[in-house]
């Protein structure tokens, strides 16, 4: 941008921030609405209108279809009159083609089908009907633009209250036993046991620890708990030796070191908790040793889990024997850490150096050992796959040393077979069972015979209405732990699992038997939310929420006939203690919608619908406020990251944040998402950054084009992978007027050339390989960053200064060139903060400064300086 055309935009921008600005056309078809950042040359007004040319080069957005180039004529402020060219069926969609010239039509369509789309119901219950259609439920409540809602959901409740639940397991005596992060503790991760018959929860993990693992920097599975095995000799004296109770083994987030703790029926010793016992050796620098996923081998008294070797080669004690297949690096070639499956001694004076008993693949996750402790069962892979696109599944027979031997591929060996195998589990007869999306695209349970060395399937899928239902149980192994799949206790032929059906999830009963598999009706008030199912002892648990109920881990009774599971009532923990029925009035219920996309390649090659995606539509909701009559509510659309993952379907008081103030919001699972099979995954392959944003895209046109929401006031947020959908939508799209990004991917080279080993391939199969020339100018065609010239609204980045995944490098380098091309932008660190946000101060900082940002640069909401938190450059008016 020149010197003069930055001078003009920002004398312009006091008078483009008043609340009465008008639109005016470029071409009979297409509206604009004036905004202080257009990439024009334009002079200092000294009028209420002026003429500035936009040349089709720089703002290809704002053309008509006929033209290469148009001027802007007669731009109109403070309240002038609306040029009579506008569009008839536009009238009251301001700036409706601002955004993009496809909106124009799709709104102007829209208005006149507006009273009959089904989700029209969805907003007439939320008393927000639009045209002057407020809904029975309005009554007298007072009228307030859109996103000015005030509402009792602040930020300090949407920050604080909401605890993030890890893995789960179940002791000794039948009680759960989760993990669960704090954010009024700075995230810390805290193990809990569940209270004796109904007591309050116990914290089981020392105070003054944080039980975190960062094996894949993701981490995942830092804790186990199991009985104390048996003492290896009469006299032992080490930890846990012929107590009887539980032994807690756990990863301590600062060193990643293991740790033990002996558990009795009341919780740890007071003093033993002060001082559990280290099982692995001190390492240098703290945090390069790592482990995860651990198992205990009670008859060998050890723990089988994952380890992650971050120290260079010539620290590292040679293997005494290793067993694996198909790994690219040996023991962190090029500069990479080594992953092998280890044991750890419980016994001894002082740590021991962990015993490798398979090495040679580049990934390791779930080492679990048979009931009769005779075999040890895995999952690995290999560079350039990730463990949802290939995998293997081997099993392994230890010998009187302790070592694997006879180690077999049970999955994955052929290498025409597609698929993924994944989450081992052996039954307590000794059969292993597995998932795996061999052959129907779409992960369900199967069983390894080894009689005749085969795998079958151990259900078919469901049918309804005649035809197969495509249901897939399981989900990518992005952190170690996950259980989609449990044995029913006192049924052995029964398996629970958590399936997903067109993006929620159900629960399911298989019957190994008859090979029946029998969706189970849905519970009430309903749960579409689900993981970490569990079994043990006599009893089922599982985690789960709905839309209007949050996480939380609940207790599972079969009913007799094994044809559906029952949620007994009340839940063992929920991760909120706000009595979230107080706020019913102000909780938006959300509705699935799959709308049609056109994005190029997404052809009907199976059964998934070709050409459409899912989402979940919120209105707005406040039981004090509606909007004015004949006015449609602004639109937040959230991108999930991953991008191989999916939307959360649970309430979440941090999305009620914006509903509850007067904005729609649509949690978007584009093509590439998980919960729909193999095919929709695989839609983003090589497609990353142009199918995702797409169908965001297209979710927006339909949305719109439905009458729903205004087109001129979208705005689109995410973080990490969906930072990077944000950004490209941003910069490659005219569809969003402001976008917040964060942690997100602003180029993809420098991601490509700095990510760590999990993911080092990621972007070979989402992109292309970067190792090509070919490769290289796709990077950079599609890295936001190189072409912020197209960029034309308002960006806020929020970032962590711990963040080993996306480098703050990124935010930063995207912040000076949006800020040097004259765009409202502003960045905001948090310097004690990852990947991911955990601290509830930092949290409640990020959310508040988001909602500003949108109020100010979207909605143009007035908020004098002393309550603003952002600066804002190209925008403040001292900036």
């Amino acid at each position: 941008m020149s010197a003069s055309a930055r001078a003009a935009s920002l004398a312009c921008a006091p008078l483009l921030r008043s609340r009465n600005i008008c639109t005016l056309p470029l071409s009979p078809n297409l509206a604009f609405s004036p905004v202080p950042f257009l990439r024009a040359s334009l002079p200092a007004p000294t009028s209420t209108t002026f003429r500035a040319r936009i040349h089709a080069a720089e703002s290809p957005h704002l053309l008509s279809q006929s033209g290469r180039g148009a001027i802007v004529d007669r731009v109109l402020l403070r309240g002038s009159a609306l040029s009579p060219r506008v569009p008839p069926a536009a009238e009251g969609l301001r700036g409706i083609c601002g955004t993009s010239p496809r909106l124009a039509t799709s709104a102007a369509a829209g208005a006149a089908r507006r009273g009959s789309h089904p989700l029209k119901a969805v907003m007439a219950q939320a008393g927000n009907g639009g045209s002057g259609e407020q809904g029975e439920a309005s009554g007298e409540r007072n009228v307030a633009p859109f996103g000015a809602w005030e509402s009792p959901i602040g930020a300090d409740m949407a920050s604080g209250a909401s605890l993030r639940f890890g893995g789960a397991m179940v002791d000794s005596e039948g009680r759960l036993v989760w993990a669960e992060g704090r954010p009024t503790e700075k995230g810390r991760v805290v193990v809990v046991r569940e209270g004796t018959r109904g007591a309050t929860p116990l914290d089981i993990s020392p105070p003054s620890m944080n039980v975190r693992s960062r094996v894949h920097e993701y981490g995942g599975g830092a804790f186990l708990v199991a009985p104390s095995p048996p003492p290896a000799t009469s006299d032992a004296t080490s930890a846990g030796c012929g107590v009887e109770g539980d032994l807690l083994i756990f990863s301590n987030g600062s060193d990643q070191r293991l740790y033990s703790l002996q558990l009795t029926s009341s919780g740890p010793d007071a003093a033993e908790a002060s001082h559990p016992k280290p099982l692995t050796p001190v390492v240098e620098p703290p945090g390069t040793l790592r482990f995860a996923d651990g198992r205990l081998d009670m008859r060998r008294r050890r723990v089988i889990c994952v380890q992650e070797d971050h120290r260079p080669p010539s620290e590292t004690a040679a293997p005494s024997e290793s067993s694996g297949s198909g790994g690219t690096e040996e023991h962190g070639g090029h500069g990479e850490p080594s992953n092998m499956i280890v044991a750890v001694s419980l016994d001894g004076d002082g740590p021991e150096a962990p015993l490798m008993l398979a090495s040679g693949a580049d990934f390791y996750a779930s080492p679990r050992v048979s009931p009769d402790g005779t075999q040890l069962a895995w999952v690995e892979w290999s560079h350039p796959h990730m463990p949802w696109e290939r995998s293997r599944v081997m099993v392994g027979t230890f010998g009187d040393s302790g070592l694997l031997s006879s180690v077999q591929c049970v999955a994955g060996a052929d290498d025409s077979i597609l698929e993924a195998p994944m989450e081992p589990l052996w039954s307590q007869e000794g059969d292993l069972y597995f998932l795996s999306d061999r052959f129907s695209g779409f992960w369900s349970l199967h069983r390894w015979n080894p009689a005749s060395a085969t795998v079958e399937v151990v259900a078919e899928m469901p049918k309804q209405d005649g035809a197969e239902l495509m249901v897939e149980v399981g989900g990518p192994l992005w952190v170690f732990g996950n259980a989609s799949y449990a044995f029913i206790p006192d049924s052995p032929h029964h398996v629970a699992a958590i399936c997903q059906v067109k993006g929620q999830s159900q629960l399911a009963i298989i019957n190994t038997l008859t090979r029946s598999f029998t969706l189970t009706p849905p519970s009430d008030p309903p749960l579409t939310q689900m993981s970490h199912l569990v079994a043990g002892k006599d009893r089922l648990f599982v985690c789960a929420g709905g839309p209007s109920t949050p996480l939380s881990f609940y207790e599972l009774k079969p009913s007799p006939d094994m044809a559906s599971l029952h949620v007994l009532l009340p839940p063992i923990r929920a991760s909120t203690a706000i009595d979230t029925a107080s706020l019913t009035p102000f909780l938006s219920s959300p509705q699935w919608i799959e709308f049609p996309t056109t994005t190029p390649g997404q052809e009907n090659t199976h059964s998934v619908t070709p050409r459409t995606a899912h989402a979940l539509f919120y209105p707005p909701k406040n039981g004090n406020f509606r909007g004015p009559d004949g006015s449609l509510p602004p639109l937040l659309l959230k991108c999930h990251g991953g991008p191989t993952g999916c939307l959360d379907s649970a309430l979440r008081l941090p999305l009620q944040f914006w509903t509850s103030r007067g904005f729609a919001v649509v949690d978007v699972n584009y093509g590439g998402s998980t919960g729909y099979g193999r095919e929709y995954r695989e839609r983003l392959h090589g497609q990353w950054g142009v199918v995702d944003v797409d169908d965001a895209c297209s979710c927006v046109e339909y949305l719109v084009r439905s009458g729903l929401v205004d087109g001129s006031k979208v705005a689109i947020d995410g973080s990490s992978a969906g930072g990077f959908t944000t950004l490209s939508a941003l910069t490659f799209r005219s569809v969003f007027r402001a976008g917040c990004s964060l942690y997100g991917i602003g180029d993809l080279e420098a991601l490509a050339l700095m990510m760590h080993k999990f993911e080092k391939h990621y972007t070979d199969t989402l992109v292309a390989p970067y190792s090509t020339p070919e490769g290289k100018q796709l990077y950079q065609d599609r890295s936001p960053i190189k072409h912020v010239d197209k960029l034309a609204c308002p960006l806020l980045l929020l970032q962590g200064l711990k963040d080993q995944v996306v480098s703050p490098d990124q935010a930063r380098a995207m912040h000076a060139a949006v800020k040097a091309k004259g765009l409202p932008v502003a960045i905001v660190e948090f310097p004690d903060e990852d990947h991911g946000f955990r601290n509830a101060d930092n949290i409640k900082a990020a959310l508040e400064m988001e909602h500003e940002f949108f109020c100010r640069v979207l909605l143009n909401l007035p908020l004098p300086p002393s309550k603003r938190r952002l600066t804002i450059a190209n925008f403040d008016e001292d900036t």
